[in-house]
């Protein structure tokens, strides 16, 4: 099975299709990136709460990766909420929840470039976007 790819200036659609046991109104989605050699490079959270219904519940996001380099990646999805005072209540835990890969079009030489390493530094990766919500 191979990992979608997204190129450069593109961002990656995910869709999380999840069971819930009650109705939670403010859930958030929290996604912490990891290279493939599990080095944590960033984090990223929904911009806006994510309202969830008792029973089946969809939510498309999309994920701006402009920020990662090219290369493979894991993302461990959360589903939580934050109370009033910043304290979080985490509902569920899916690691891996995404893997993909990143690569750069050689526009010129029509082929695709992907930078393999194995040591990276933490980076602030934009807020993700939640597109559609269906219940």
């Amino acid at each position: 099975k191979t990992e979608p790819v997204v190129y450069d200036c593109e961002k990656l659609a995910i869709r999380i299709l999840f069971d819930s046991s009650e109705d939670y109104p403010e859930l958030m989605f929290r996604m912490i990136v990891f290279s493939k050699q599990r080095a944590p490079i960033g984090m990223m959270v929904s911009s806006k709460s994510i309202i969830a219904k008792k029973g089946r519940n969809q939510v498309d996001l999309s994920l701006d990766v402009e920020a990662l380099a090219p290369g493979e990646y894991i993302g461990r999805v959360v589903l939580y909420e934050v109370n009033a005072y910043g304290g979080e209540a985490v509902h569920d835990i899916v690691d891996p929840g995404v893997v993909f890969r990143k690569e750069l079009r050689d526009e010129i030489n029509d082929t695709t470039i992907t930078w393999k390493t194995h040591v990276w530094g933490n980076i602030t990766l934009p807020a993700a976007e939640v597109i559609h919500e269906a219940d």
